[in-house]
């Protein structure tokens, strides 16, 4: 199981009128080395796509400003 909280509680983008989710805040920003495998989020339900051992955080924070993830 994995866990991802970002350590910052502000907004990364200024005038953001709600919570960082999603690709269009997180961009580029990956988890790597990740063994393979597939990545189901336990509070949302959603797989997680991983490829080449990278996830994507706005993959992962698409819905909610935080995730739990298991694989399998």
């Amino acid at each position: 199981a994995m866990a991802i909280v970002p350590r910052l509680t502000v907004p990364p983008v200024p005038d953001a009128d709600g919570p960082p989710l999603g690709i269009g805040v997180w961009k580029d920003t990956a988890l790597v080395d990740l063994p393979p495998g597939k990545w189901k989020s336990v509070l949302t339900g959603d797989a997680v796509p991983v490829a080449g051992g990278k996830m994507r955080v706005g993959d992962a924070l698409k819905q909610l400003p935080v995730a739990v993830l298991v694989s399998g």
